[in-house]
């Protein structure tokens, strides 16, 4: 008889090993992914101290009668080769495609699948995110057949802006996660062209969007690049913080050298507040949500939105870091059962 978990923590191969084909004492993720360990040992420990039994498996060990293989963590990660069930998953990894959509949406017989689909797969695409909120986003462009007409249709969209440079945009991919995937370039419509055909998957659809210049000195932001991201889970906001870019770098990812401090939501900007607040209402049917905003406020005092997550991670650099990480997975498990 197959072994039945309450929930499996779905994530992705380009992350986490199949537990089938681990070697002996390894971990699901791998060593450049090493906080992802931290974290999801800690999602297990949490559903286990509320009576839950969780599993860890990648989407391509997930079918409609079983779980092809998976880890648990007891004291240290063990992987499980044999087949599983599970009563529900929780997406934890970007929406890739149609297809991948596709694919998702036939386990939705077989499984409950945490929160709103059609949310996580808008919110993790940057430019279904723009479609959505086009009034709050930064301007963008999808990136199309004729580069040159694209980077004319964003300077005219920022003709006038004092807040953007007008001689540099940045491309991203709309799948992009992490930083990766992005690129600050100059307006040469072969620079654009080449980021695009120098891509091995014919799928990966590109944006562009404006680079930010002139962002305004607001309080608690120590330095500048930088960027708010506030994250939701339901309608509150359970993280504020700033993540600002290391020299010569305009990305502001940790994982990419950056750093942050968190604020309390007390010393979030009132004009960043109310303009997060008007987002999550759109939301407020989904029944269960948990993604992220990044914002920044420029020079002009407008605020943007520069992307959503439909999901978001959490950050272990130190024992601070660890410790409010800690915290802030417990109330995301104590949600999902409380649903």
């Amino acid at each position: 008889m197959k072994h039945k978990f309450d929930i499996a923590i779905v994530s992705d191969t380009s992350l986490c090993q199949r537990a089938k084909n681990a070697p002996e004492n390894s971990k699901p993720f791998y060593n450049q992914f090493n906080d992802l360990n931290i974290q999801y040992k800690f999602m297990i420990e949490a559903f286990t101290k509320y009576g839950l039994q969780a599993t860890l498996a990648t989407i391509d060990d997930v079918f409609a009668d079983n779980i092809e293989s998976s880890w648990i963590y007891e004291n240290k990660w063990i992987p499980i080769k044999e087949q599983t069930r599970s009563n529900s998953i929780l997406l934890r990894y970007p929406i890739k495609g149609e297809d991948h959509l596709k694919q998702i949406k036939s386990l939705q017989s077989s499984y409950e699948i945490v929160g709103t689909l059609e949310l996580f797969d808008t919110l993790s695409d940057k430019y279904k995110t723009y479609e959505l909120l086009p009034e709050y986003c930064i301007p963008t462009v999808k990136v199309s057949t004729n580069p040159s007409e694209n980077i004319d249709c964003l300077l005219q969209k920022i003709k006038g802006e004092k807040d953007f440079d007008k001689n540099k945009l940045v491309v991203k991919s709309t799948k992009s996660f992490g930083g990766k995937d992005v690129s600050a370039i100059s307006l040469n419509p072969k620079e654009l062209e080449s980021i695009v055909n120098n891509n091995n998957n014919s799928k990966t659809e590109y944006i562009i969007q404006a680079f930010v210049k002139n962002l305004k000195k607001i309080k608690g932001a120590d330095s500048v690049p930088y960027d708010l991201r506030l994250v939701f889970l339901n309608e509150e906001i359970i993280q504020s913080f700033y993540r600002f870019s290391k020299p010569g770098e305009f990305r502001c990812n940790y994982h990419l050298g950056g750093s942050m401090k968190y604020i309390s939501n007390e010393d979030i900007p009132e004009v960043v507040l109310e303009k997060a607040n008007e987002i999550d209402s759109k939301f407020k049917d989904c029944t269960f949500r948990n993604y992220s905003l990044d914002f920044f406020v420029g020079e002009s005092e407008k605020v943007y939105l520069i992307e959503a997550n439909g999901m978001s991670g959490f950050v272990f650099g130190n024992d601070y870091y660890t410790k409010y990480s800690h915290e802030k997975i417990d109330l995301l498990v104590k949600k999902i059962i409380e649903r």
